[in-house]
């Protein structure tokens, strides 16, 4: 009895192909087949006896850890937090000196444009 089988094509790098080779594999077909089976398998959710519940120092420095890398996550949140409105005061400073400069600029056009011009024939 004989297996129905199917033919596939696949483009690899040879680097992949090589170091598949050096595994001793007869053929690519046959690390193919392989690779396609242990896909196939069930993933092991077993937690290994080292992380159980059983070792309660080891689950008492995880708890610790993540502790801490939570607190650090809520200090990084409140600096950024600060920085944001740094930004935010520095972008309205700089519109106010805009502003200013503009209506600046303005006044000393208005004063130039209205100014009496004495006929050149008066010298003093």
């Amino acid at each position: 009895m004989t297996k129905e089988s199917k033919r596939v094509n696949a483009i690899i790098d040879m680097t992949l192909y090589d170091n598949v080779m050096q595994q001793g594999y007869a053929t690519i077909t046959e690390a193919i087949i392989k690779g396609l089976e242990r896909l196939l398998e069930p993933v092991n959710t077993n937690i290994p006896e080292s992380f159980n519940s059983s070792n309660p120092e080891l689950v008492m420095s995880l708890n610790n850890r993540i502790e801490s890398l939570e607190e650090q996550l809520k200090v990084k949140d409140k600096q950024l937090e600060n920085k944001d409105i740094q930004i935010e005061n520095l972008t309205n400073t700089m519109q106010s000196q805009a502003i200013n400069i503009h209506d600046m600029l303005n006044q000393k056009q208005i004063s130039e444009t209205t100014e009496k011009k004495k006929p050149f024939w008066k010298f003093w």
